[in-house]
């Protein structure tokens, strides 16, 4: 038995489990890629990706007084089945609420934001990371065209490489980085277009818009989807300790 079940993925995950292992709360922090295990520390790590009915029971087995959702924000599919199982077990369930931007050039579907980039020329730098590769081999000469900023997993490396991304051409590191970091990598690429995600503070979108914008590149902004409501990290943190 457990009194909290955290679903990670997110530095808001990776905090949240550490406050839970200092406070010796018993939890299950589930991520979704042994990748996302060495992020973290500590015990009661279960590593996979879970559909409804395992979240649900998974949630069933263990009764916890509270489930805290810190996927990523534009993994939708993930919350609402977080949302549903916890619904159906009748445990609470908290969503981890990111600040948000008002930005220009942005893109409400991947789609859309695909479409305009075909209208482009020159070099682009994405952030999106490797679950958008499928969609962006769309683009043509997606080879020659993209530089693909993911994570360092092995599998998001063949998975892009399979889809025929020129291996030269990802850069595999572990975020968030500076401005000066973005400028740098920018500046590598010789890059004129910035395709990123409205990924808040903790996912360092400021630090890339701003070096774009010092280099006098265009950024194209995939747009996050409705924020239905949930908490900053400060009042979870309070709500755990109210347990």
């Amino acid at each position: 038995m457990c009194k909290v079940i955290l679903f990670g993925g997110t530095t808001e995950g990776r905090r949240l489990h550490e406050f839970l292992g200092e406070r010796k709360i018993p939890a299950i922090t589930c991520v979704a890629t042994q990748y996302g295990e060495k992020q973290i520390d500590g015990h009661g790590v279960l590593v996979g990706r879970l559909d409804k009915t395992e979240m649900a029971r998974l949630i069933g087995e263990e009764r916890p007084k509270l489930v805290i959702d810190a996927t990523h924000p534009y993994a939708l599919e993930v919350s609402e089945n977080i949302s549903a199982a916890c619904l159906e077990a009748g445990v609470e369930c908290i969503h981890v609420s990111r600040g948000s931007y008002r930005t220009e050039n942005c893109f409400g579907s991947l789609e859309s934001l695909i479409e305009k980039m075909k209208s482009t020329t020159g070099d682009i730098f994405v952030t999106l990371g490797v679950k958008s590769a499928k969609a962006l081999t769309a683009l043509p000469n997606f080879q020659n065209r993209l530089w693909l900023r993911i994570l360092p997993s092995p599998d998001g490396i063949n998975e892009c490489v399979a889809l025929g991304y020129n291996a030269k051409r990802l850069i595999c590191m572990q975020g968030p980085f500076s401005k000066e970091l973005n400028i740098a990598m920018l500046k590598h690429t010789g890059a004129k277009i910035l395709v990123t995600k409205e990924s808040g503070d903790t996912g360092g979108f400021m630090e890339k818009i701003t070096a774009a914008r010092e280099l006098g590149i265009e950024t194209l902004i995939l747009g996050r989807p409705e924020d239905t409501g949930g908490m900053g990290l400060d009042e979870i943190f309070m709500r755990i300790m109210e347990l």
